[in-house]
């Protein structure tokens, strides 16, 4: 299947769909189904360092005969241990995925972080700057999280990927109309997309990968696990 990507505002492309391995993988061997996932299709490989599966993800990744620029791989920050920061725990999971880089890396959820929330964000982007990820973002981030890493921050975070279903949702609150933040200046009010909503009658989840700021709304219903 052929996936369309979308633009980051760092200038990056992120395919729309991903492959996650949380929740049915969560400290699982993923090597099987990502491999399969890849093979069907799939580009994006949505991992996090939380879900104790970066070992088998990145088996799979090598053993699917993909170069390295034909995926997208996305792996989240988790909690830091004593005297770790986002970047040497970034390069741990590096090693386990036998890789160089990701293309996306992500602060898995703001309570991981408390009260350290702008620091850990200058060491996503020292991540960023020395070419360990290509692109940074949040994830499960609610307004006063993002207002947060903002102050002083050097690159804006490039995607908020939040997770909503019928009985819950994490980070950013959608109204009708457009998101939180949009007294920011410039202002920053996107259009929730319609389609969101007819999604919603078939699935129980569905997942926003959010393109923040200055551009549209983007959805996307990862193929299984969750953001947390």
């Amino acid at each position: 299947m052929a996936i369309s990507t979308l633009a980051l505002n760092d200038g990056n492309q992120v395919p729309w769909i991903a492959f996650g391995t949380g929740t049915a993988l969560y400290q699982q061997d993923a090597q099987s189904t990502v491999q399969t996932a890849i093979a069907t299709g799939f580009t994006h490989i949505d991992g996090a360092q939380l879900y104790g599966n970066e070992d088998s993800m990145g088996a799979a990744i090598r053993a699917s005969g993909k170069s390295r620029s034909e995926l997208f791989v996305t792996t989240k920050l988790g909690r830091l241990q004593p005297g770790q920061t986002a970047k040497t725990a970034l390069q741990v999971s590096l090693d386990k995925l036998g890789l160089e880089y990701v293309d996306l890396y992500l602060v898995h959820a703001p309570s991981l972080h408390a009260d350290r929330l702008k620091a850990v964000w200058k060491e996503m982007e020292e991540c960023k700057r020395g070419g360990l990820a290509k692109s940074i973002g949040v994830s499960n981030f609610g307004v006063e999280h993002l207002q947060e890493v903002l102050d002083g921050a050097e690159f804006l975070p490039a995607v908020n990927q939040v997770s909503r279903n019928a009985t819950h949702h994490t980070g950013v609150v959608f109204d009708d109309a457009s998101l939180p933040l949009k007294d920011r200046n410039p202002p920053v009010c996107v259009e929730v997309a319609t389609a969101r909503d007819r999604v919603a009658q078939r699935t129980q989840y569905h997942y926003f990968l959010i393109r923040w700021p200055f551009a549209p709304l983007s959805w996307a219903r990862r193929a299984t696990g969750s953001c947390y």
